[in-house]
């Protein structure tokens, strides 16, 4: 994965090619454009709802590719598509964790991880 600052930019496939871009707005956790593959060919658009978080992916068309939800406390219900999620964070692959700035956040059991001050990963 290749960030710009703190917003995801590109993820890259295990032989190191193109999988996905990312195009942000000017705000904190405001992914806009999703780009499928190593092309500019295949553009996703992200909607956001009032709170950043992302509620619908649409097609160059305007047509409904997904549409996701959330509960109060960010819990995906029902099936999640994309990257992106509650508060326009991004889920950490193969996790049920988002990433929350410097830290991964569970939001089935409302904790966060981080480092610990001593540097032993742990806290």
């Amino acid at each position: 994965m290749a960030y710009d600052g703190q917003d995801l930019i590109v993820e890259f496939t295990s032989g190191g090619g193109v999988a996905k871009r990312y195009v942000h707005g000017p705000g904190a956790d405001e992914p806009l454009v999703w780009y499928e593959g190593s092309t500019l060919a295949s553009r996703r658009f992200l909607v956001a709802d009032e709170r950043g978080s992302i509620v619908l992916i649409t097609g160059d068309d305007g047509k409904k590719i997904a549409q996701n939800s959330y509960d109060d406390w960010g819990v995906p219900t029902g099936s999640h598509s994309g990257r992106f999620g509650y508060t326009g964070q991004a889920k950490i692959g193969g996790t049920e964790l988002w990433h929350y700035k410097a830290r991964a956040y569970s939001p089935a059991s409302a904790a966060s991880c981080s480092p610990s001050r001593s540097g032993s990963g742990t806290g």
